[in-house]
């Protein structure tokens, strides 16, 4: 009669089979939860989309149309491919992945993290290229109810707010006069090379100056880099008084050299690490103490979320990873080990049952029949 033993080919075959059957069911047994912060991401993500419709509606006012643009979003919020206030060519797809009303989520997350809350402090280093995630970062800052202190360079790459007569400030001014944001910048650069304009036209540096004057933004305007980075500081105040540090898009000030947006990890950083940097902008002084979010380089950061790359149309609030978790059923999980580790159990039992009775030399056989 055949006997289960541990040394068996048979046992060994049937318990695999088992485990096999018990880890495709365990495998099977994902469910989807939300995530952390979830009502939290929904309102940012809310938020958000209702700012594009403001932005969307005010420029429709104004005679301007999403087929002007070449916007197949429909958003009215994709520049121009070059234009005056242009400072370098940009990634259409990039501009289109930033205006994911989701993304405001994955801020959500990141300041989450990183430890900020009600009442805390968060600096910004924004640029004209990305007005998408400007928009993100404005409308998760909102909901979470910190206070922003933001210096804003004018400049955009291409598809960004670099239209003439309505750069990113001009967006600032309609969304807090519309009452969806109550933030404002608290002083504006040229930006491009050297963050005083390098590679721009006069004409385009001159209406740039003309767009801080209409908003009322003062202008920062130091005649070289570093001068322009010790004066955003020297803005800033202590760096001790804020919870993190935000760079969005490729300002020159902010990450004191272009080489730097490689080096940097996209997405939170809890503290920046020690490296030989070509340059040292804002986002190295303040990274030595507190957290930074380096909003840059789509791709990568889109892969971290699960975020879709260019989306079209754009997806409806709560879609993505950022939202929802698989996990797996731990009822299911458990009993499956429960159930392996058992039938191990009974059969080294029974294993050792009959070396014990075979060394006092019992008939196995006869074991067997009794039990």
């Amino acid at each position: 009669m055949y006997r289960p033993s541990i040394k068996s080919k048979r046992t060994l075959i049937v318990m695999a089979v088992i485990a096999l059957i018990l880890y495709y069911i365990s495998e099977n047994s994902r469910i989807e939860v939300k995530s952390i912060y979830y009502d939290q991401k929904i309102a940012a993500s809310e938020k958000m989309l209702e700012a594009l419709k403001v932005i969307r509606d005010h420029r429709a006012a104004l005679g301007v149309f999403p087929e002007e643009l070449g916007d197949p979003l429909v958003t009215i919020m994709i520049g121009e491919k070059y234009s005056q206030i242009t400072t370098e060519e940009g990634l259409l797809s990039s501009k289109l992945t930033a205006l994911n009303p989701n993304f405001a989520a994955a801020i959500m997350e990141m300041l989450e993290q990183a430890g900020a809350q009600k009442g805390d402090k968060v600096a910004i280093g924004a640029t004209g290229s990305f007005p998408g995630l400007n928009l993100a970062v404005y409308s998760a800052c909102d909901v979470l109810g910190v206070e922003l202190v933001q210096i804003s360079s004018l400049g955009s790459s291409s598809w960004g707010a670099n239209s003439e007569n309505f750069t990113w400030l001009d967006m600032e001014t309609v969304l807090r006069e519309k009452g969806i944001f109550k933030f404002k910048s608290v002083a504006a650069s040229i930006g491009g090379g050297n963050d005083i304009g390098i590679g721009l036209s006069q004409h385009g540096r001159d209406l740039l100056r003309a767009a801080a004057k209409r908003n009322s933004i003062p202008l920062i305007e130091e005649p070289d880099l570093l001068s322009s980075i010790n004066k955003r500081m020297e803005i800033y105040g202590d760096i001790k008084n804020y919870k993190a540090y935000i760079n969005i898009g490729g300002g020159i000030a902010s990450l004191g050299h272009q080489w730097n947006s490689e080096i940097i990890e996209p997405g939170l950083n809890h503290r920046l690490p020690l490296k030989n940097y070509p340059g040292i902008g804002v986002i190295n002084l303040f990274g030595t103490d507190i957290a930074v979010i380096h909003l840059e380089k789509m791709e990568k950061l889109i892969a971290k979320y699960s975020l879709p790359l260019a989306p079209n149309p754009l997806p409806p609030v709560g879609i993505g990873r950022v939202f929802m978790e698989s996990r797996y059923d731990l009822r299911i999980t458990i009993a499956s080990l429960v159930i392996i580790a058992l039938m191990l159990a009974a059969i080294f039992r029974l294993d050792k049952k009959l070396f014990k009775f075979s060394q006092e030399g019992s008939d196995p056989e006869t074991l067997t029949q009794e039990h």
